[in-house]
């Protein structure tokens, strides 16, 4: 349970490189997420040398609901970034981003495992980054996974209200709501 309640969406880094030897570590945890008819659909490409990162840190947004203040800033930009995508000619079923979204949580986890901190990115530039990236045309962007050594402990607290929104304090640290067990689960018992 630990890994799971540290898991958090990371978005201030401490400089500092990550190995490619790590980095295919965590992809390898991926590969062995959950796959519809276990076709197998997704594809990575990865990015660790600071020139690239800093490339791709122009066709991806931060923090919605706490932007700018949660932009990275340079020399606290991530390590790394992952994209993921899923090869359409081995899969073009609906279900291949269920098997991204297994992956990508599976990746999430295993970087914390390692002593990573990583954030799912979905606001980018899908256009920009597959022709930066030299994607295969058959690869299609689903998401960005930012990567580096976290330089922050978000927190997490109970929904109040019914609102959902993260937020930072006044001392700088993000507070993440979560809906409670009680909240999210019915039994079906009878």
């Amino acid at each position: 349970m630990d890994i799971f309640r540290k898991r958090r969406s990371i978005r201030k880094y401490k400089p500092g490189v990550i190995d490619s030897s790590l980095i295919m570590k965590l992809v390898d945890c991926a590969s062995l997420a959950p796959s519809a008819a276990n076709l197998q659909p997704v594809r990575y490409i990865a990015v660790n040398s600071p020139d690239r990162v800093k490339e791709v840190m122009k066709y991806v947004k931060w923090a919605g609901y706490v932007r700018p203040r949660r932009n990275p800033v340079p020399g606290r930009e991530p390590a790394a970034f992952i994209a993921v995508f899923h090869d359409t000619t081995v899969s073009n079923s609906p279900f291949a981003a269920y098997d991204v979204g297994a992956a990508v949580q599976t990746l999430l986890l295993a970087a914390v495992d390692n002593g990573l901190g990583g954030c799912w990115l979905g606001a980018i530039e899908k256009d920009e980054l597959k022709a930066l990236l030299d994607a295969p045309a058959t690869w299609q962007l689903h998401c960005m996974v930012a990567l580096g050594y976290p330089d922050e402990e978000p927190v997490v607290e109970p929904v109040q209200n019914g609102n959902i929104r993260y937020y930072l304090d006044d001392s700088d640290v993000l507070h993440v709501p979560k809906r409670s067990v009680n909240d999210i689960l019915r039994w079906a018992n009878e």
